[in-house]
């Protein structure tokens, strides 16, 4: 039985767009914005309930986030 979900990792291509569906239309709250340079994407944690929801917006056209979103369009990532 699943008793509780960490995060959901969703690719997106316009972190401000982004923000603006998840934020204002859906009232969830920004808790932090992340700049993983390892994983060349900058991470935006928005609070649902106990869980995060967390947009993935690549910073370099090599990342792994930028080549899923070229192969699978914007949209669930984990």
């Amino acid at each position: 039985m699943i008793k509780k979900i960490d995060h959901l990792g969703i690719a997106v291509l316009d972190p401000a767009r982004g923000l603006a569906i998840f934020s204002e239309a859906l009232g969830l709250r920004l808790e932090q914005i992340e700049d993983i340079p390892s994983q060349k994407l900058r991470s935006y944690h928005l609070r649902a309930g106990e869980s995060h929801l967390e947009l993935l917006f690549p910073t370099d056209p090599d990342s792994t986030v930028a080549k899923f979103i070229e192969k699978k369009g914007a949209g669930f990532h984990h």
